[in-house]
């Protein structure tokens, strides 16, 4: 990985380096399995508020005609493999499609 300088050209460079590895390689189980175990605490943990809850429910019968789906999100999460996300990757991102946006300070 490349070391980061002071430069927001630097760190465009560090993370155009960091997914072009992980196109190139792919998530290893490790990464996968800790993502899973984030996304399952945020997503329980907006479960146990009411009104994030009733929010999940209202979004995905709305967006999605199936509010039952909030209750099927964790195992659709917990079923995604490396090969398939690995392959979605591969179609959704390429480092060379991208905005970059940089707030500099002038000297006044």
């Amino acid at each position: 990985m490349a070391t980061l300088g002071a430069d927001p050209e630097d760190l465009e460079a560090v993370i155009v380096d960091e997914l072009t590895r992980f196109l190139n390689s792919g998530p290893d189980l490790a990464e996968v399995d800790r993502a899973k175990a984030q996304y399952e605490r945020e997503w329980l943990g907006e479960l146990a508020r009411f009104d994030s809850r009733a929010d999940l429910f209202s979004g995905y019968a709305t967006l999605h005609a199936d509010p039952d789906a909030v209750n099927r999100r964790l195992d659709e999460v917990r079923a995604l493999s490396v090969d398939s996300i690995a392959d979605a990757a591969q179609r959704l991102v390429q480092p060379g499609q991208r905005a970059v946006l940089s707030y500099r300070r002038v000297a006044s």
